[in-house]
């Protein structure tokens, strides 16, 4: 981040520091919501957001913005691109402004599982996954709490990515998932293929 400068990255943001983080973070939604507004879905943005990190462990990120009033959410996912791995998470950021202390407070789920994702491949039903789903989304609000250093580091970091684009590595990851995803259903569709013949040809 260029906020901190380049001759100790890893040292820990003072509170002043931490505190033009929270504000940056706040342009750089704002920035976000204003450029990428959709009559559609006025209130809700979603760029891409691939880490460095995330690419080398072939993972594509997307970075969602919600304007919900009193507050602005983030959602950030990170996806595998071989989706059987199931090793996909998601983190929720909460920013408002407490007039009690006259700044902003960042809240977070901290990184999780991405049940919505990794069930998605498994074969229940409806109800199944609703009740996944659903039992993840309180587990993801229990875990709430206020962001570290290091956590608000972090949404700064992907905000500035998802604000000022990382397009072609969201379209290198997208390819080699396309790719996989071809492969995985090519797999299927000659082991029903074969499924089928063996029915139909009994020894």
């Amino acid at each position: 981040m260029e906020l901190f400068g380049n001759e100790k990255p890893d040292k820990e943001p003072t509170a002043e520091e931490l505190d033009e983080l929270l504000d940056e973070s706040f342009s750089l939604m704002s920035k976000i919501l204003i450029e990428h507004k959709h009559d559609e879905h006025p209130h809700s943005v979603t760029l891409p957001a691939t880490t460095t990190e995330a690419g080398e462990n072939n993972k594509f990120g997307s970075l969602t913005v919600i304007d919900h009033g009193e507050n602005l959410e983030v959602k950030i996912d990170e996806t595998s691109i071989y989706p059987e791995l199931k090793d996909n998470t998601t983190e929720r950021y909460s920013l408002s402004f407490s007039y009690d202390v006259g700044d902003y407070i960042l809240t977070t789920s901290g990184t999780q599982p991405n049940v919505a994702e990794n069930e998605l491949m498994d074969d229940g039903d409806d109800n199944d996954y609703s009740q996944a789903i659903n039992a993840a989304e309180e587990y993801i609000s229990e875990q709430t709490h206020p962001a570290t250093p290091d956590e608000i580091k972090r949404l700064a970091y992907l905000l500035e990515i998802a604000a000022f684009g990382n397009v072609q590595a969201h379209f290198e990851n997208f390819e080699i998932r396309r790719e996989h995803d071809y492969d995985v259903y090519d797999m299927r569709k000659r082991n029903e293929i074969e499924r089928q013949e063996n029915e139909n040809h009994p020894e």
